[in-house]
């Protein structure tokens, strides 16, 4: 017999409490209760512990049902729970053995070669092998080796384990407590006769904890197939149109709408090749004194605990914009002709504090990108907090035309950007960022105006005397700030370059 029916108005009462938890906590509860002498009594209540797939439906759910506004049910929404309804599929699943089960630490798919000990890394690193790292299981010294696999095997531990706990905070795949594998020396045993050396590709599933022989091909699940993530990409496009975006919450909303549109994630990959120390000659920039650095460095806004995770969305997202879409405009391999480098990066660092500065400019934008015609440059400082070495970002000095920057992690401590020279204060920085990014799906100037790109910058070429016989485009090239008294801004210059720019 159910609750239901034994006691039937006890039943009632229990979903009146649930009710009221939820419309006070705008939130699903888990509350504990007892029936004595026919009395209901609730013991405890507290927010509900949930998996990342039911936390997104949850924010849907309550949404729908009125109880949250749309900016709130966004707040909710975590790429970490998109993504767990992204399970990648593996292409050639029937070409690989299954060796043992474990638990589902982190979940993920990883394909890699057997690593037990950090001495056994570099061969891989000159092959460019990925590695998995095989481990009793995972202890401080072995932070190294963690650090640089694709994934982690134990064949002890449990969902609480130091290897389940390390896996989530780095966002590896994970599969704990395998015991039916065990180490020998070099060789990975699998029962009683099968034995896999240290190189030898294996692939785990942190969805279900199965381990493979076998190095796995896998692709990810398309998220148009899935109605949650259909939902919350309307939503998203929503919210963006109707201006309904809270400050604090843009940089997230736009990181997701990144990864839906155009598949960009937004966590950082390290890179381990190294700098060219050889090279002590730059070709795009021109190395300042330290005294400059220093003032750089001095100047800049310290973000805020409360901002840090809404800004390193809204700072990521503004250099991923610029080189997506100049990189598009221009083509890939020619950054030199909207990108340099304000200072090597390596000479920027503060190894006693673990902070490293770094300062990039994009210039030329109007002369690639239509929606941003009146922007000729933005100039960004970025401070990062660092670990070891590895997290250091560097020049790339493979391009013989000019160097770029490799980054190396997201963990920004502060910045400083200019725009057109112009400095973006810290309270108007997530402003600035939604108006940019809107610029590019939603900008109509050429259209309530009547005119186009082409027809902007073939004005602004021609000389005073035919800028001033044309009223109307006169104007629009002034309110552009192409045009200062019927001169040429540094907009208007850069906007129309000449053929030395080009080559």
């Amino acid at each position: 017999m159910t609750l239901k029916e034994k006691w039937p108005n006890i039943y009632n009462e229990l979903l009146e409490v649930r009710n009221k938890l939820e419309n006070q906590f705008k939130e699903v509860c888990d509350f504990e209760f007892t029936i004595e002498n026919g009395n209901l009594y609730i013991l405890q209540a507290r927010v509900a512990k949930r998996t990342p797939r039911a936390n997104l439906k949850f924010a849907i759910d309550f949404f729908i049902k009125g109880k949250i506004d749309l900016n709130e049910a966004i707040s909710r929404i975590r790429l970490v729970d998109i993504l767990d309804f992204l399970e990648p599929k593996i292409l050639n699943l029937s070409e690989l053995k299954l060796i043992g089960e474990g638990l589902p630490a982190n979940k993920g798919i990883a394909t890699g070669a057997i690593a037990f000990y950090k001495s056994s890394l570099n061969k891989y690193f000159i092959n460019k092998f990925p590695i998995i790292s095989v481990l009793k299981e995972v202890s401080a010294e072995h932070f190294g080796l963690v650090h640089q696999s694709e994934g982690i095997l134990t064949l002890r531990g449990g969902m609480s384990s130091h290897a389940a706990g390390i896996s989530r905070g780095m966002g590896k795949p994970c599969v704990v407590g395998c015991d039916t594998l065990t180490i020998k020396g070099n060789y990975l045993k699998v029962g009683d006769s099968t034995l896999l050396k240290v190189g030898d590709f294996i692939t785990i599933n942190g969805f279900n904890g199965k381990v493979y022989k076998g190095k796995a091909n896998f692709i990810n699940t398309d998220w148009r197939n899935k109605e949650e993530l259909v939902f919350v990409s309307k939503k998203i496009e929503s919210a963006i149109r109707s201006n309904s975006i809270s400050n604090t919450n843009i940089g997230h909303c736009w990181a997701i709408r990144d990864f839906f549109l155009h598949s960009v994630f937004v966590k950082t990959k390290n890179i381990y090749k190294r700098p060219n120390v050889s090279s002590n000659k730059y070709i795009s920039f021109s190395q300042p004194k330290n005294e400059t650095i220093i003032s750089y460095w001095n100047s800049i806004y310290i973000i805020t605990h409360d901002d840090k995770e809404n800004y390193k969305y809204v700072l990521q997202g503004l250099r991923k914009a610029l080189l997506r879409v100049l990189s598009n405009n221009v083509g890939i391999g020619n950054h030199y002709k909207y990108f340099r480098p304000l200072f090597d990066p390596i000479l920027a660092v503060r190894k006693k504090i673990q902070r490293q500065l770094i300062g990039e400019e994009y210039f030329n934008i109007n002369r690639y990108d239509p929606y941003l015609i009146d922007v000729y440059n933005i100039k960004i400082f970025l401070e990062i907090k660092f670990d070891s070495d590895k997290d250091l970002w560097f020049l790339d000095t493979t391009n013989i035309k000019g160097e770029s920057i490799v980054d190396n992690g997201d963990n920004f401590t502060g910045y400083k950007i200019f725009v057109n020279d112009a400095l973006v204060t810290y309270k108007d920085l997530p402003i600035f960022y939604n108006s940019f990014r809107k610029r590019e799906y939603y900008w109509r100037w050429f259209q309530y105006n009547c005119t186009n790109y082409k027809e902007i910058v073939t004005f602004i070429k021609k000389d005073k005397k035919e800028r001033l016989a044309n009223f109307r485009l006169n104007t629009y090239a002034h309110e552009l700030g192409l045009l200062n008294n019927n001169e040429l801004t540094i907009s208007g210059l850069s906007l129309i370059g000449s053929s030395k720019d080009e080559n």
